[in-house]
C-alpha cells in the first residue's frame, strides 16, 4: 500500500516491516548515538554535555562514560572512558561523568563533573590534572566559564564561584553572605553564562539569578526567586 498525506509525505504499507514514512524534504538534523543509521559513535548513555573544540574536534561528555572526540566529519577519534566505574579511581583518571567543557586560551580543554573537582584534560595521554582547589564542598563543578582576560569561573554545587588566573595560579572565591544582597544569592550554582563582551558574568543559582560585573568588581543584578510554601 502507497500513499500521500495533505503535507505530501509519503507513506509505506511493507509487507512484513511495518510502515515507512518519507518526507518530501531532508531533516536539517542529524543523530548520533543509538537512533543514528550507521554505526553508533557515542554509546547510549544520557548525554551531559557537548563542547566544540577551536580546532573542530567535537567533544562528547556521557554520564559515567567519561568524553567521547569526533572529528568535523563526526568519526570517533578516541573515547576517554574511565576504568574504574563503581570503584576506586585513580588520580589521574579522566572523570566517569563530566558536566561541563571549556577550552581556555592556550587550547586547553578544562571539564567539571560531577564528583571529580574540575582539572584539565591532556587529550594525547587521556590523564586528568585535577585543580587543587575542587576538593571538598568544590568537588562537584556544574559549569566553567572564560572572560576577556582568559580567566575561568567555576561554578560548584555548594562552594559558590571561584574565579582562577591561570596564568598568575591564582584563586578569588565568591561566595553568598547570609543578609546581604550585594553579592553571590546562593552558593549551589547550576549554571552560568557569559556576557557577549565576556566582562559580565550571570550566574543561575538553586535560588536566583545573579550577575558580576567583572571589569567593575561588583555584583550588579541580583534576582530572587519568589520561593511558594
Amino acid at each position: 500500500s502507497i500513499l500521500t498525506d495533505r503535507n505530501d509525505n509519503l507513506w509505506l504499507g511493507m509487507f512484513q516491516k511495518g510502515v515507512f514514512m518519507q518526507t518530501p524534504t531532508a531533516s536539517p538534523f542529524h543523530c548520533l548515538g543509538v537512533n543514528q543509521p550507521s554505526e553508533n559513535q557515542i554509546g547510549e548513555q544520557c548525554i551531559m554535555a557537548v563542547y566544540r573544540q577551536s580546532n573542530g574536534t567535537l567533544w562528547i561528555a556521557c554520564d559515567q562514560d567519561g568524553l567521547y572526540a569526533l572529528d568535523s566529519n563526526y568519526q570517533l577519534i578516541r573515547h576517554y572512558a574511565p576504568s574504574s566505574i563503581g570503584g576506586e579511581r585513580k588520580a589521574d583518571e579522566i572523570p566517569s561523568t563530566v558536566l561541563t567543557i571549556a577550552e581556555d586560551n592556550a587550547g586547553r580543554l578544562w571539564v567539571g563533573s560531577y564528583t571529580d573537582g574540575c582539572g584539565w584534560i591532556d587529550p594525547n595521554t587521556g590523564k586528568y590534572h585535577r585543580a587543587s582547589f575542587s576538593y571538598g564542598n568544590a568537588q562537584s563543578v556544574f559549569d566553567i566559564n572564560i572572560d576577556y582576560l582568559g580567566r575561568l569561573w567555576i561554578g560548584t554545587l555548594g562552594d559558590g564561584v571561584k574565579c582562577y588566573d591561570i596564568e598568575n595560579d591564582k584563586l578569588t572565591e565568591y561566595k553568598s553572605q547570609h543578609g546581604r544582597t550585594d553579592c553571590l544569592t546562593n552558593n549551589y550554582i547550576l549554571e552560568m553564562q557569559m556576557s557577549l563582551d565576556k566582562k559580565k558574568i550571570f550566574v543561575g543559582t538553586s535560588n536566583g539569578l545573579s550577575c558580576y560585573d567583572i571589569v567593575e568588581k561588583s555584583w550588579t543584578t541580583t534576582i530572587l526567586t519568589t520561593l511558594s510554601t
